[in-house]
């Protein structure tokens, strides 16, 4: 019963975005989930009403948590796919990932912020017992306009090694400790985490 009710729901809210027939549907997130594409994202479902914008600032106010999923076989066509559209989630269904990090809710200048990363590097080296290099470090900092504060981060450490999402929970667990923006919840099956504009 509950693969018919899919089917109609597919049919019923199926949208043509793209070449790649993104949809917006219960299915469509466990399809793309569960395909054997390689490169998975998710990107905002557009806002449709005009009070969810700020009037004089054209910033979203309600932010809809409807997401749009698609995936690609190639890394050509994801690349042109991101060109095109930046406001774009990679969506992480493998249990082993490289090492990453968010963190949200601070104001810190550069300086205080790149302690904070001397930091969480610092730890990430002794608990994974690794060598992390600056070329290592991907990071996508949302701030300020005058970028003199910043308010978010994401990072991800590219070194070569990869750990189960549930032992990364643990390290941000204690990490959170010592840095308290630690936001140590998204460490669960199927992740969605922005990619850097």
């Amino acid at each position: 019963m509950w693969g018919k009710m899919q089917s109609k729901i597919s049919t019923y809210f199926a949208k043509s975005c793209d070449e790649n027939k993104i949809r917006k549907t219960p299915t469509n997130y466990v399809e793309i989930c569960n395909n054997n594409d390689r490169y998975k994202i998710a990107t905002d479902y557009p806002q449709k009403n005009k009070n969810d914008y700020d009037k004089i600032t054209g910033e979203v106010k309600k932010k809809s948590n409807a997401k749009f999923y698609n995936s690609f076989s190639t890394y050509i066509s994801f690349h042109n796919h991101i060109i095109k559209n930046p406001h774009i989630y990679e969506l992480i269904v493998s249990v082993l990932r490289k090492p990453y990090f968010d963190l949200d809710n601070f104001e810190l200048t550069k300086d205080e912020f790149n302690k904070m990363i001397d930091v969480l590097i610092n730890e990430t080296e002794k608990n994974y017992n690794t060598t992390i290099q600056a070329k290592d470090v991907k990071i996508s900092v949302r701030g300020e306009d005058d970028d003199k504060m910043f308010r978010s981060a994401h990072i991800i450490i590219n070194n070569g090694i990869c750990v189960n999402y549930n032992t990364q929970r643990d390290f941000a667990d204690y990490l959170k400790t010592i840095i308290s923006y630690i936001d140590n919840l998204v460490y669960t099956k199927n992740r969605c985490l922005k990619l850097p504009k």
